[in-house]
């Protein structure tokens, strides 16, 4: 349908990090090259947590790059922010001063490092849920991003046997809905969830949040420019279970 945008708020600049990143990813390459694929919103997001590749100062560097280029597509600035370790809020305690002193346009909230020490089934569901919760608690985070996304990693690493979205209790999906409704934070579909698409858990998950008036961001989690365009299997999945393109969320509809 002609009314549903092409859209991707989780695109990875990883040039200005300090370790392991790709000197073309760029915030103008990767608007140039949104262009080419037809994106009329992109935003253009960098790690800022407790890993040392990911300081603050070069979140500013991406972000004065950013500054300095004008496009089509409408260009958004953004962090992806992680939960401390232990719990008890964002691993970059400044996080919220930052996103102020730098402008950012959103921050993402995201669970990550999951599987450094053995997780049997039933804790790496509890922690996940913990930390999306906390997640839900941080003024700072606009979007929660791949929640329960780690299981099928943790099976790829040999931590878990198996992974699959209907193992995770309804009560712990109910809840984080619900924190969702208060926070007023939108849910990111991301390719990591590709492989649940089939399951029919999934799906009731999104349709629920839907229901429930959440917003759905869509993101490509591309970390290189031949990544970019992932995020169109994501938008079809959403619209094939029902959602209305107003509900869509940018960096405008909080």
């Amino acid at each position: 349908m002609n009314d549903w945008p092409k859209l991707d708020f989780h695109l990875h600049a990883t040039r200005y990090r300090l370790s392991g990143g790709r000197p073309d990813a760029t915030v103008a390459n990767i608007a140039a090259r949104c262009a080419e694929l037809g994106y009329q919103a992109i935003g253009v997001v960098e790690h800022l947590d407790a890993d040392p590749k990911h300081p603050a100062a070069c979140l500013a560097e991406l972000v004065a790059e950013f500054r300095t280029v004008s496009a089509p597509p409408r260009l958004y600035v953004g962090a992806e922010l992680d939960v401390n370790v232990a719990g008890d809020g964002l691993s970059v305690p400044a996080a919220p001063r930052l996103k102020r002193e730098l402008g950012l346009d959103y921050c993402l909230g995201s669970v990550h490092g999951l599987g450094e020490g053995a997780l049997d089934r039933d804790a790496y569901i509890a922690e996940e849920h913990r930390r999306l919760l906390v997640l839900t608690r941080c003024p700072a985070v606009d979007v929660i991003a791949h929640a329960w996304s780690m299981g099928h990693a943790l099976v790829r690493k040999g931590i878990l046997p198996e992974w699959r979205f209907s193992l995770i209790p309804d009560v712990h999906l109910k809840e984080l809905l619900d924190a969702l409704r208060v926070s007023g934070q939108a849910l990111e579909v991301n390719p990591k969830a590709r492989a649940d698409f089939p399951d029919p858990a999934y799906r009731v998950f999104i349709q629920q949040a839907i229901a429930a008036g959440i917003r759905i961001a869509i993101g490509s989690d591309a970390h290189s420019l031949e990544r970019i365009g992932g995020a169109d299997a994501q938008a079809a999945f959403v619209r094939e279970v029902g959602l209305p393109a107003a509900q869509l969320w940018t960096p405008e509809a909080r």
